[in-house]
């Protein structure tokens, strides 16, 4: 070619011809040089294939119409740009398999239509420079040895579209490794050792379509990795080392269609774990250690088709778990923990076609679990324990019309019951292979109308008259029988007999092998830690096959209590089996329904089912305290039992149901909450709550006082007393308030000074001035006080001379005078009538009582002609709902009738040296005729009563008399001991008397007849002439001191004190 451009053509035609003859061969030579194919490679069009010749280095006379060179396989170390640089037209390279180690920077440049370049499976430890080269879209450095992926030639290399570099050493990625603007498209990283990627190393990949990374050790995927891959449709992760997937990691992969996440160790899904997922169309999380699934992962999947979970160890399905997956079509469960499908665990999944659950311990499949699959067409429940299903239950499948593939192997079924498959019309494959089974009802596959295979062995039939059916059923649907290999396994004649081929006269009863339940379980309730046993008894007549039974709780095997089961063959032929079930110190999760299957080779018999109801004696948890609320405010009370049943709750005031608070709608009790409240508080609200939990086991009561808390305050104002000389002075200071206020008086801005004359009663809210003077005038202020606050009041005692006095009542005694004398007459009247009537009635009595034995009394109560009481003091005593009766006495001697079954019992006692302290105590019991009275002064011994009684005079020193009243028995002493003892038949006990200060008051009680009463009266001291007495009723209280022997006032009783 050298001497080309030396030729010329400056000679005529001919001549011209002529050379060009002459320099042919010349041409001829130097075209072989530039096309001929290398002597160590084949060719074939513009393909040069040098693979596996053992090449060192390579070949030198490439022709340059080369563009697709193939060198693979050989032992090629390195190349450099000279071997290159002619092949223009060179499009793919292969040097695959060599034994490159390094490569001389630029061996490539300038092959600018160079696309693929294959490099892999040689000893390169860092990615080559292979020159700029304009359109090279694909780039294969796998199975090297290059440890980091660190390389400015990479990132000037836009124009990649797939980058293998999988099988290498690298560990960590790097961010800005790939240039903006990155044409990228697929990158396999697989089989490296990555650990680590930074945050932005994908942040360029705007392109990426495919990116594998399995096979990595990466344990975690961080936050926004894959943000920016918008265009990425399949992400590959399977085999590394993740154990967790947090929320929102997959976010920004919009256009994602497949993610594997396979054999991980994936055992944390977060919630939103795959939001962002937009498009995703299958998702592969097989062979993790997932054992639930909910919702709040699978939140964001709505365009989900495909989910492959097979390989964990999922146990539970959360109730709409599937919520957001109602597109998926395939579901893929097996080889996990699943022991039961209820209806709840396959909701919303009305597009699923195929349902894989094979390999799991199901042992329960809920009636109408399946009811929610309306698309269901492929439905694998293999290897499991589902016997029960089939053998014990019907209508499992109703709902599964659809569905054309059925798999039931190796489930352990014994038995089709007859209604096994019902509602399964278009069923088409059918496979119960590798179960023993031994029974088949007549019918089981008859509603199988589009079955057109049936996959079913077994060598354990019992060949009795029950499956005399099978062997014309099986002549009628022949194309069936091509995949059924059944053979008896009993009675002894037919064992190994193929079923087809057995006659129709051998199928015969003549025992009874199948077990058959003789004592069902009971059902029981129990206390919680008490111990319960549950009996199943069962027999068979096949004593060569043992019986065995298990126990189920709630339709699922129960393996949590001891079992203890006794067999035995009493003749030899015949089989007896009891199966106990232990339930030591229950709790609450034992309850549930037991049921005891009993099984031997021949089939399983299902006894009924045995509820065990738990009951645990209520418990507080918060119990109320007391508390102590300023009323007005809020009264808050918590109350919480817990228990089994749960316990009711109900509150209770001071013992009953009277709720001042609950009458005035001021009180709340939240149904969901342990809080009872009282607003508005007030002083009827004080008192102890009782809160009382109940249930069947038991019930329990916690008490809390409400004390509320009043600032004192005056019942009704003090009022100013305007009294005679002489009289006696009540003033008064009724208090409320709680605490209940402590009361001081004063009197005109001191000190009030006490004397013999001057007591308190009812807790000082009275002051009463017996025989007042004008010294005693003056302003009483009474001041009452407690932790709240305090109040003052007071009253202005005036003292009327007795000369003032007694002129103002001559003015009116001519007024008074006509009414006294029309009231006589009245009176007298009155009482004339009344006492002939009375005393007829009482003579009559007298004479029944005397002539009658004494142990023998009327059954009704007689009645005294009405008398003055007492001689010297005239007074009426009577029952009165007042709670401050005061009845006075005047020292004029008038007659003033009492009740006439009203009996006055008199005790004495001493009242320091001034006096005598007389107590009349009024028994509305009474019959008596004869009563006496007591009293002290000059004069008196002349008003006595008229009656015919026994009047006996007693000494100073200490006297004994007796009185007959309902077997009472009173004795007095005249020293200043009293003891009375007054025993009584009463609905209220009466009390022991042994204080000569203390005066007690008498129950009431039912009047009851007796014989007249005598009293025999002591000598009466002097009285002034023109004294008064007073009587008041009050409580049963002992004295504190002399001024107040009685204590504070009380309704119902009559208690009557006269003080000398």
């Amino acid at each position: 070619m050298a001497l080309w451009p030396k030729i010329r053509f400056d000679c005529g035609d001919f001549s011209v011809w002529c050379f060009m003859l002459l320099c042919l061969p010349l041409f001829a030579t130097l075209s072989s040089q530039s096309s001929a194919c290398p002597v160590t490679c084949s060719c074939l069009g513009t393909l040069v294939d040098c693979s596996k010749q053992g090449l060192t280095q390579v070949p030198k006379d490439l022709p340059l119409w080369t563009e697709v060179l193939e060198l693979q396989e050989n032992l090629i170390n390195t190349f450099s740009s000279y071997q290159f640089s002619h092949l223009k037209n060179l499009q793919h390279l292969d040097l695959s398999n060599n034994r490159v180690k390094f490569v001389v920077p630029g061996s490539l440049a300038n092959l600018i239509h160079l696309n693929e370049v294959k490099l892999n499976h040689n000893q390169m430890v860092e990615i080559p420079d292979l020159g700029p080269l304009v359109n090279l879209s694909s780039l294969n450095l796998a199975h090297n040895e290059i440890l980091s992926m660190n390389s400015t030639w990479l990132a000037q290399t836009k124009s990649l579209k797939n980058l293998d570099l999988s099988h290498n050493k690298i560990s960590e990625l790097p961010a800005g490794i790939f240039a903006n603007g990155s044409r990228l498209q697929i990158l396999n990283l697989s089989n490296n050792r990555l650990q680590h990627m930074d945050k932005g190393c994908f942040y360029n990949l705007t392109a990426l379509v495919d990116l594998k990374l399995g096979r990595n050790r990466i344990t975690s995927l961080p936050k926004e990795l894959f943000k920016r891959l918008s265009a990425l449709k399949v992400l590959e992760l399977n085999r590394n080392r993740l154990t967790k997937i947090e929320g929102l990691t997959f976010d920004g992969l919009l256009s994602l269609t497949a993610l594997r996440l396979r054999r991980n160790e994936i055992s944390q899904l977060f919630d939103g774990a795959f939001f962002g997922l937009s498009s995703i169309q299958q998702l592969q999380l097989d062979f993790n250690n997932i054992t639930t699934v909910t919702k709040a992962w699978l939140y964001g999947l709505n365009s989900m088709q495909q989910l492959s979970l097979s390989n964990n160890h999922i146990s539970t399905i959360d109730k709409d778990a599937w919520e957001f997956c109602q597109q998926m079509w395939d579901l893929d469960l097996s080889h996990n923990d699943l022991v039961s499908v209820e209806k709840s665990s396959l909701t919303k999944l009305s597009k699923l076609r195929q349902l894989i659950v094979d390999h799991n311990k199901i042992s329960y499949v809920e009636e109408g679990a399946f009811a929610n699959l309306p698309s269901l067409q492929i439905l694998e429940l293999n290897y499991n324990e589902i016997s029960w299903t089939i053998e014990d239950t019907n209508g499992t499948f109703t709902e599964l019309s659809q569905v054309t593939k059925l798999g039931l192997a190796a489930n352990r079924i014994k038995s089709v019951a007859r209604k096994a498959f019902t509602g399964m019309q278009g069923l088409k494959i059918l496979d119960l292979q590798n179960n023993a089974i031994a029974t088949i009802q007549d019918g089981a596959f008859s509603e199988l109308s589009a079955l057109e295979e049936l996959r079913l062995n077994s060598s354990s039939l019992l060949c009795d008259c029950q499956l005399k059916w099978l062997p014309p059923w099986l002549d009628a649907n022949g194309a069936l029988a091509a995949t059924v290999d059944l053979k008896c396994g009993h009675p002894e004649p037919l064992v190994g007999s193929v079923v087809q081929n057995v006659s129709i006269n051998n199928f015969t009863c003549d025992d009874f092998p199948k077990p058959f339940i003789t004592e069902e379980p009971m059902t029981k309730v129990a206390l919680k830690e008490e111990n319960v046993t549950l009996t199943c008894k069962a027999e068979s007549t096949s004593a060569a096959s043992p019986m065995n039974a298990i126990w189920k709780k709630d339709n699922l095997v129960f393996r949590g209590s001891q079992v203890v089961t006794f067999a035995r063959s009493p003749d030899g032929r015949t089989n007896l089996m009891t199966s106990e079930l232990l339930l030591q110190n229950i709790t609450d999760e034992d309850a549930g329904r037991y049921q005891c299957i009993v099984s031997n080779d021949f089939g399983s018999t299902y006894s009924s089912r045995a509820k065990i109801t738990v009951h645990v004696f209520p418990t507080f948890t918060k119990t109320p305290v007391d508390i102590r609320v300023k009323a007005g405010n809020t009264a808050r009370l918590e109350c919480h039992a817990e228990g089994s049943p749960p316990p009711e709750i109900a509150w209770k005031k001071d013992g009953g149901d009277d709720f001042p608070a609950a009458r005035e709608r001021r009180m709340h009790v939240m149904s969901n909450d342990d809080v009872f409240f009282i607003v508005n508080v007030k002083a009827a609200d004080m008192g102890v709550y009782s809160c009382t939990a109940q249930n069947v086991a038991g019930v329990i009561v916690a008490n809390a006082t409400l004390t509320v808390l009043e600032t004192p305050s005056f019942v009704k104002q003090m009022e100013d007393r305007e009294i005679v000389s002489g009289e006696t002075t009540v003033l008064e200071c009724m208090a409320a308030g709680s605490p209940k206020p402590r009361l001081n008086w004063t009197k005109d801005g001191g000190p009030l000074v006490a004397t013999e004359r001057h007591f308190f009663t009812a807790d000082s809210q009275l002051l009463i001035i017996v025989h007042t003077r004008a010294s005693d005038a003056g302003r009483y202020e009474c001041e009452m006080s407690n932790p709240l606050g305090v109040e003052r009041d007071s009253s202005m005692l005036t003292v009327i001379p007795t000369l003032l006095a007694s002129g103002e009542r001559e003015d009116e005694s001519a007024t008074i005078g006509i009414i006294i004398i029309a009231v006589v007459c009245c009176v007298v009247g009155t009482s004339i009538v009344w006492v002939i009537i009375i005393h007829q009635t009482r003579k009559r009595a007298q004479i029944n009582a005397l002539s009658s034995p004494s142990s023998t009394l009327p059954t009704q109560p007689l009645h005294a002609t009405p008398s003055v009481p007492f001689p010297g003091v005239e007074f009426m005593a009577a029952e009165s709902d007042d709670p401050d009766l005061n009845i006075d006495i005047d020292s004029i001697p008038t007659a003033i009738l009492y009740p006439p079954d009203l009996e006055i019992l008199a005790f004495k006692g001493n009242v320091g040296s001034t006096g005598q302290l007389y107590t009349y105590l009024a028994d509305n019991n009474s019959d008596s005729e004869n009563s006496s009275g007591k009293d002290s002064g000059n004069g008196d011994s002349g008003r006595r009563s008229n009656s015919n009684e026994d009047v006996t005079a007693l000494n100073d020193n200490a006297v004994n008399h007796s009185m007959r009243s309902l077997n009472t028995a009173v004795t007095e002493a005249s020293s200043s001991t009293v003891s009375s003892r007054l025993p009584c038949r009463s609905n209220r006990p009466r009390h022991n008397y042994s204080n000569a200060n203390c005066t007690r008051t008498l129950s009431t009680f039912v009047p009851q007849p007796r014989a007249n009463i005598h009293f025999t009266e002591p000598e009466h001291s002097s009285r002034p002439p023109h004294a008064r007495g007073r009587m008041s009723l009050y409580e049963d209280r002992c004295a504190r001191n002399s001024h107040n022997s009685m204590g504070s006032p009380v309704a119902n009783y009559s208690l009557a004190r006269h003080e000398v």
